[in-house]
This record gives C-alpha cells, sequence and structure tokens, in this order.
C-alpha cells in the first residue's frame, strides 16, 4: 500500500473515530462501528492500530500539535511584545478557547480520555506533558506581566496559574451540560484575580 494513501486511511479512521467518541462515549464505540462508518475493514483498523486505546494517543497528539503550533505561531510571539497585555492574554484564551466549534467534542473526548489515562500509563503521560504546557505558557505570560509591572513582583504565581485553569477547565464542562458564564463575568473573574 502507498505511504500516503495508507496516512489518509489512518487520518480518517482517527476523525471518524473522534466524532463517534464525542457522540457516544470511548466504552460505547466498538472498533467495528467505527469501520463500518470509515468504510473500512476491521482488518484495516489493525493495519494501523494495535487496540482502540491507540486512537485516543493519536487524537491526544492531534489536540496538542494544532495547540502547539498556534502557541509558538501566534502566542509566543504576542507575549513578546512590548504592548502585551496580560488581562488581554487571559481573556483572549478563555474567549477562543471557548469558542471554537469542536471544543464540546473535545471537551467529551478529553473526559473519555481522562477515564482511560487512570489504567493507561501512556495516556496518562501524554496528558501530562500536554498540561506541563499549558502551564508552562500560563507562567510565561505572568512572568511577562510582572516584567511590564501589570503585576506585582510578589504575586502567587502558581496560585494564580492554578486558578486560571481551573477556571478553563470547570467552564468548559458547563459549557457541554449547560451554558456557563458570559465573557464578561470571565473578564470580570480575570480582572480581580490579576489585580
Amino acid at each position: 500500500m502507498p505511504k500516503e494513501l495508507g496516512k489518509g486511511t489512518k487520518k480518517l479512521i482517527l476523525d471518524v473515530a473522534y466524532g463517534l467518541f464525542a457522540e457516544l462515549g470511548y466504552e460505547q464505540t466498538p472498533v467495528s462501528l467505527i469501520m463500518e462508518r470509515a468504510g473500512k475493514s476491521k482488518a484495516t483498523f489493525y493495519s494501523h492500530y494495535k487496540r482502540k486505546e491507540d486512537i485516543m494517543l493519536d487524537i491526544i497528539d492531534q489536540q496538542v500539535y494544532r495547540n502547539f503550533n498556534f502557541i509558538q505561531e501566534v502566542v509566543i510571539p504576542y507575549i513578546r511584545q512590548d504592548n502585551f497585555e496580560i488581562l488581554e492574554f487571559f481573556t483572549g484564551y478563555f474567549q477562543i478557547g471557548l469558542h471554537l466549534e469542536d471544543r464540546k467534542d473535545w471537551t467529551l473526548v478529553y473526559n473519555d480520555l481522562i477515564r482511560l489515562s487512570v489504567h493507561d500509563e501512556v495516556i496518562r503521560m501524554k496528558l501530562s506533558k500536554a498540561h506541563d504546557n499549558w502551564l508552562k505558557l500560563f507562567d510565561t505570560a505572568i512572568k511577562r506581566g510582572i516584567e511590564l509591572k501589570q503585576l506585582p513582583e510578589d504575586l502567587n504565581k502558581e496560585a494564580i496559574i492554578n486558578s486560571i485553569f481551573s477556571l478553563y477547565k470547570g467552564i468548559h464542562l458547563e459549557r457541554v451540560y449547560g451554558s456557563g458564564p458570559n465573557m464578561e463575568q470571565i473578564h470580570y473573574f480575570l480582572k480581580r484575580l490579576l489585580s
């Protein structure tokens, strides 16, 4: 099989699985249904993956790679600018993250990933690495805010970073199962937190 054709099939399997995991949940999605929806045989699945959990590893990589590129190409250069505004940065982070069309699907799949990570060391390690990268990004932004004298030097960075990250995760869940706070309320909370 030509290499490019194999990559296309693997991406098809990944995309179909991602949609089904968001729709039905990981546990309720058998490999046979993934392959039926992909229009491929079950043998094709096993030529690309050893087990269903391996799809979740590719999903993590896909999400992290997308985020990593955006951070390297857009976010880091923005943080380095002289006109960087810490409140604007975190408000924008929430605005972009909470309004992306696929965020609801990602939150549902992410919840399954968390459950799987309890028993799967590789998934746990990949999720941990992605989490650490977000914390590093937040730390970089907070340090820049301190450099620009937008934040006090004695700020408890760890507490602020963990509060913002927890707020973000919580709002994601609320958006899946309800409406959650609006951007004005989020901006108000961030302003209080960062002042």
